[in-house]
């Protein structure tokens, strides 16, 4: 506003000299001379106003001024108000202080600052987000008809054979994960407890010649244990590799084989490890295997 009045005053100034000037020739003719000190005095004023503006002080760097210290700023307030006050003290980066006053009803008294340090601000611990566990249980052993691959109806499609499957069954109301990277070992015994046969990669019905299966959430995945082929030979089929030239390109292919398991009673210790190495406990079934592709599983 006051920027405003100042122009509307120049501007009347003006326009009143003017007007003035026009009506009074004559009356102002004897001070001609000092028209050229009147520009010379205006053109300096105005100059100076410019050169002391604060925007070009400030280009110039003259319109900085000396810092005080935190202590001269004190000591300088201190001073001003009659008052005396203790040094602050800092014993880390991390420690402020946090100055408590106490004054007396007298107002001519000295004023104590006492400075008490504050701890940092805990630390926050990250945790990581509890991992949603599987619940893969074993269902059972059971005789079955087989064509090595797949469950079939009877023994004009298949050859006799046992089977373990595992479910990840669901919680009502919870969350399940999925039991990845399922990969299986088995330990046959006979009655006397001696191991008999070793498969580290067992045969998954519906897989192919693949020794690794993901158990889904409410999905059975099935092991075939035993498997009756020619006659009365019984064999526990895993996952092997043909040597090279077996087949007519010449390259390494996967196939099923089988390693002899002898007739009577026997144990299947079966161990499943997953991803990062979680295990399942492991199960044991008690079975009997008998000629013409006989098999009983034994409920303990």
């Amino acid at each position: 506003m006051r920027t405003f009045f100042a122009f509307l005053g120049s501007i009347l100034g003006s326009a009143a000299f003017q007007l003035t000037v026009a009506l009074y020739p004559t009356k102002l003719q004897p001070y001609a001379w000092l028209v050229k000190w009147i520009w010379i005095a205006c053109a300096l004023f105005w100059a100076i106003w410019l050169i002391t503006h604060p925007w070009i002080l400030r280009r110039l760097g003259l319109n900085q001024r000396p810092q005080q210290s935190p202590s001269e700023q004190v000591q300088t307030s201190s001073e001003a108000v009659g008052v005396r006050s203790n040094p602050v003290q800092i014993s880390s980066p991390q420690q402020i202080a946090s100055p408590t006053i106490t004054q007396n009803a007298n107002p001519s008294q000295k004023v104590e600052i006492h400075n008490h340090p504050v701890s940092p601000p805990p630390v926050p611990v990250k945790t990581e987000p509890e991992r949603v566990r599987h619940n893969v249980l074993f269902l059972g052993a059971k005789k079955i008809w087989t064509d090595i691959e797949h469950e079939v109806f009877g023994s004009d499609e298949g050859f006799p054979a046992l089977r373990a499957c595992f479910l990840n069954k669901p919680i009502p109301g919870a969350k399940i994960g999925d039991f990845d990277y399922a990969r299986a070992r088995i330990v046959f015994r006979d009655a006397s407890d001696t191991e008999v046969a070793a498969v580290s990669k067992p045969k998954w019905l519906n897989h192919g010649t693949k020794d690794v299966v993901h158990i889904e959430g409410n999905t059975t995945e099935c092991l075939l244990l035993a498997i009756c082929g020619n006659g009365d030979e019984w064999a526990a089929p895993y996952i092997a590799k043909r040597p090279a030239g077996y087949w007519e390109d010449g390259e390494e292919a996967l196939m099923i084989d089988g390693c002899p398991l002898p007739l009577g009673e026997l144990t299947a210790e079966i161990t499943i490890v997953g991803e990062e190495n979680i295990g399942l406990e492991p199960v044991i079934v008690h079975f009997s295997l008998r000629e013409n592709g006989g098999v009983e599983v034994k409920q303990r």
